[in-house]
């Protein structure tokens, strides 16, 4: 019988100088990146990789959806915040394959007709697209552990294309309404955080052009 290490408490590690550095160095990759294409399936894993890779307890953990693979036998497990399950990890990488396409297509569109629509319909088509993104990625849970960050990445890159300031810490879990807006979107509701975004982007005039 295989014994798979537990993930779950990582405060200390958040607290070290090179845990900063990791996480610094790959939202700066990502960032950089975003600005010459959409973010993919792989780009998250390699993030994930690039700041959990020695720090994680298991080596596959970094890097690896969970999945059902006799391969990694570890990999195979269910997670839960709360009492809310995360998407079972027999589906996690089939979903998460559908939710980078959905994503892309959405994006895609949206940049097409970035110079046609209005400066109020961009900040209110880019705060759907990207809190549907963050509130889908929380609710499928694909990673064994750093969900969050994985997620709060995500936040920060889809507006840095969009050319918004993206003020949400990776490192650390930000301030109220925070948690209640990733509860929020683990159950699937992810119009509060639609709201939140719209407001944390209003001040912020939308670009002209975007990145082709």
């Amino acid at each position: 019988m295989t014994s798979c290490p537990d993930w779950f408490d990582d405060a200390a590690e958040r607290k070290t100088p090179e845990f900063s550095n990791r996480v610094y160095s790959a939202l700066v990759h990502a960032r950089t990146n975003s600005m010459s294409s959409i973010p993919e399936n792989a780009d998250i894993m390699s993030w994930h990789k690039q700041i959990f890779m020695g720090i994680a307890p298991l080596e596959i953990y970094a890097g690896n959806y969970r999945q059902d693979t006799p391969k990694e036998p570890c990999l195979a497990v269910n997670v839960s915040v709360g009492n809310v399950p995360g998407a079972s990890y027999t589906i996690v990488p089939t979903v998460m394959v559908n939710f980078f396409n959905d994503l892309g297509r959405e994006m895609k569109s949206l940049e097409l007709q970035w110079t046609e629509i209005s400066a109020v319909e961009k900040l209110r088509r880019v705060s759907s697209l990207v809190a549907v993104a963050v509130g889908e990625f929380i609710r499928i849970h694909p990673f064994v552990n750093g969900n969050g960050r994985m997620s709060r990445t995500l936040w920060n890159v889809l507006l840095h294309r969009m050319g918004f300031p993206a003020e949400v810490s990776v490192i650390n879990r930000p301030d109220p309404p925070y948690n209640n807006l990733m509860k929020q979107a683990m159950q699937g509701n992810y119009a509060p955080l639609v709201v939140y975004l719209f407001d944390t982007i209003a001040t912020t005039p939308p670009k002209t052009n975007l990145p082709s």
